[in-house]
């Protein structure tokens, strides 16, 4: 079996980002050191997690190390930018049109309207590509 890892390259663990990783999470897609690997297995939400060491990270599991790396680089959630509440974006405030934090909205958001970033997300992708149809239109015009 072909090793996707090269064992001489330092990946830092995803989710202290300050060790060096040792095993990756094939269902979180992040890699993680000793000490992250020990707490991920004894959270019961984790705990049937696959955690594979580095050095057994074969060819089977991902079919690139670009493939093996970019899920766990560019899934990582957006941390709210004030500084006391450290916690992921995971709301959107309709009222202020912008991404929010669970803190935001006991704090600053209480009485506005908001849903799950994922649902706004959809419902603003929709909107702009009913907005872009004339547009469309006007392209296949010009065209011919």
């Amino acid at each position: 079996m072909k090793k996707v890892v090269d064992p001489e390259q330092v990946v830092t663990c995803d989710n202290c980002t300050t060790a060096n990783a040792t095993g990756y999470c094939t269902n979180c897609s992040q890699f993680l050191c000793t000490e992250c690997i020990s707490m991920h297995k004894k959270w019961a939400l984790f705990a049937n997690h696959q955690v594979t060491s580095l050095d057994e990270v074969t060819a089977s599991d991902v079919s690139s190390t670009s493939q093996l790396l970019a899920p766990a680089k560019q899934e990582a959630p957006l941390i709210c930018p004030i500084p006391s509440h450290d916690e992921p974006l995971k709301y959107y405030c309709d009222t202020c049109d912008e991404s929010i934090c669970r803190d935001c909205i006991m704090l600053a958001h209480k009485d506005h309207k908001y849903n799950l970033i994922a649902d706004s997300f959809t419902k603003h992708k929709e909107a702009l590509e009913k907005s872009l149809n004339p547009v469309k239109g006007k392209i296949e015009g010009l065209k011919k």
